[in-house]
């Protein structure tokens, strides 16, 4: 899309009267390929959609304050959707993170205070890749179908990564 199209869309969407067309015809052309963009990247198709409607809902909220021109339309809306997927990839790490022995509480037994230490020395010196397959099954409630998809790996390689870290945490 030419930026001087692009432009006067996005003017459009700003008048209530015209906002409908104009909004419409800028959904049509970017949808399909913002989705695509971004599944390629992340090799996967819904989270492209995602990311597609994320943008499109930003872009309503967000029309009235977009003052300047836009001078290369195509760039700047795949690079707004890939801070978004960024966006999106951290606030899912973050969850994932919240099942980290960092966050979690000490006990106060003295006992269990040991135990628990023993045990994330032993988690420590694991792989980062088998710490976070063990962390997201027994803190997350995964399952090693979900966390092969989430980390993209394949089923049998988290099975097995699971079942050898927990071996060496006995």
């Amino acid at each position: 899309m030419k930026k001087e199209k692009f432009n006067r869309l996005l003017a459009k969407c700003r008048n209530k009267e015209t906002f409908h067309a104009a909004y419409t015809e800028l959904y049509n052309f970017f949808f399909h390929r913002i989705a695509l963009h971004i599944s390629y990247k992340y090799k996967n198709y819904n989270i492209g959609e995602d990311i597609a409607q994320s943008f499109f809902v930003k872009l309503m909220q967000m029309n009235t304050r977009i003052t300047y021109e836009i001078d290369n339309p195509v760039a700047w809306v795949l690079k707004s959707c890939e801070n978004l997927a960024k966006d999106y990839f951290e606030l899912d790490n973050r969850i994932k993170m919240t099942f980290t022995w960092e966050s979690k509480v000490l006990p106060t037994d003295p006992l269990q205070r040991v135990i628990v230490s023993e045990y994330e020395e032993k988690l420590n010196q694991l792989d980062p890749l088998t710490r976070e397959i063990i962390t997201m099954k027994i803190y997350g409630g995964y399952d090693l179908k979900e966390i092969a998809r989430e980390l993209n790996i394949k089923h049998p390689a988290a099975r097995q990564k699971y079942s050898r870290g927990i071996k060496a945490l006995k």
